[in-house]
């Protein structure tokens, strides 16, 4: 197991896929960046991103791109610590 940063990204579900496509170039540039989709609640899709803690910080990269793409409504929470998880 290996330690990680991760956050929630939700937003309204009408946003989900302009989130995607924009996630999609975040893992361009880290291609250890794993996203999962939690349940939706309240009409609003949740995304739970991962990232390795490897020395670097990536939280500063996520957070400057979530202000430059993020929407009305739309919530990042995070960086938190925690367990990378099996593999």
């Amino acid at each position: 197991m290996q330690r990680e940063y991760n956050y929630t990204l939700t937003l309204p579900l009408v946003d989900l896929d302009a989130a995607v496509r924009n996630l999609a170039e975040v893992q361009q540039h880290f291609a250890l960046l794993r996203i999962s989709r939690k349940p939706d609640r309240q009409g609003r899709a949740r995304l739970y991103l991962r990232f390795p803690q490897t020395g670097g910080f990536p939280d500063a990269v996520v957070q400057r791109w979530f202000n430059a793409v993020k929407r009305q409504g739309w919530d990042l929470f995070g960086p938190n610590d925690g367990i990378w998880g099996f593999h």
